[in-house]
């Protein structure tokens, strides 16, 4: 079956590469899609209603009935075409993850606080794994009608445009994001990300805070942001952003540069690639204590490889 994207709409990239074309997606990929719009249409009924707030583990941490009702619709839709499909959820949890080697990593509303205030900036996040590799990623942002789609080998899109990450090569002159850890069971891990933006801000680099993570990833992914990092997340906060960013051209890795693990909690970098390595030294200066200087930065690597710290 033949799943075509066609729909119109201008690139907020400041500098992606965007080509209208007609894509032959997997058919879990286009499972992905309908789930993931099916969510959506849910949440933008439910947007700006009443919502039954609940509490989870952590600082600011919530959930509505609209994060439920979402999921739901995802897994039954997944569920029908795919019943022995294993499920990790945000709010649902994990099921059948040790009987199939195909899993659905799912955050039915990613951004639950914009939701609550209505801010129109939230997404569904569905990313497909196979034996362990993440194989397709959608991220839908239902108020912005914004259809992000990504397969491995076969690229990345918005809404029926191939995207690509940015070209920028100078940390000074990049657009960066991060985001504060919602579910840390003690708020150090946000005090620290807030500690380390003063040392951050020396390398002369712009910063925004957006609330979502896969959002963040799908914005690196299209050439808004240069780079994304989050000291902490789950994995249906970055699983579809993971192949969205790589497939558009991007580097994804923990903040120490070591590998993601798909089904664990872990820091999250993401890159455009040629800042991948200057951002993990600025990372690491400012988060691990690594003696690698601003001014160092600004008078050796405008255009070189990554200094190494001293």
């Amino acid at each position: 079956m033949r799943f075509v994207c066609m729909m119109a709409m201008v690139l907020l990239s400041h500098g992606a590469f965007a080509e209208e074309i007609e894509m032959q997606w997997s058919q879990l990929t286009e499972r992905a899609v309908e789930a993931a719009l099916k969510a959506g249409a849910i949440l933008k009924e439910g947007f700006g209603s009443c919502c039954q707030i609940s509490s989870k583990e952590g600082s600011q941490n919530y959930v509505t009935q609209y994060d439920v009702m979402a999921e739901n619709a995802i897994i039954d839709h997944v569920h029908a075409k795919y019943p022995d499909h294993a499920i990790l959820a945000e709010e649902s949890g994990a099921s059948r993850l040790d009987q199939s080697s195909t899993v659905w990593i799912i955050d039915p509303l990613d951004g639950t606080r914009n939701f609550i205030n209505r801010f129109p900036l939230f997404c569904v996040s569905i990313g497909v794994a196979v034996k362990g590799e993440i194989i397709a990623g959608v991220i839908y942002l239902p108020m912005l009608d914004q259809l992000f789609i990504a397969e491995k080998g076969k690229g990345a899109m918005l809404n029926g445009q191939r995207i690509r990450v940015s070209e920028q090569n100078r940390l000074d002159r990049s657009f960066l994001t991060t985001g504060y850890p919602s579910g840390a069971k003690d708020g150090a891990l946000v005090q620290q990300t807030i500690d380390a933006m003063p040392k951050i801000r020396e390398f002369e680099v712009q910063v925004r805070e957006l609330g979502s993570a896969a959002i963040q990833l799908a914005y690196v992914a299209s050439g808004v942001f240069e780079g994304f990092w989050i000291a902490e997340a789950l994995p249906w906060d970055y699983a579809a952003g993971k192949i969205l960013v790589e497939e558009a051209g991007g580097a994804v890795s923990c903040v120490d540069g070591g590998p993601l693990d798909i089904f664990r909690e872990s820091s999250v970098l993401a890159s455009n690639s040629a800042l991948h390595e200057a951002m993990l030294d600025m990372l690491g200066s400012s988060f691990m204590g690594r003696r690698w200087s601003a001014a160092q930065y600004r008078a050796d690597h405008h255009q070189g490889p990554a200094v190494e710290p001293a």
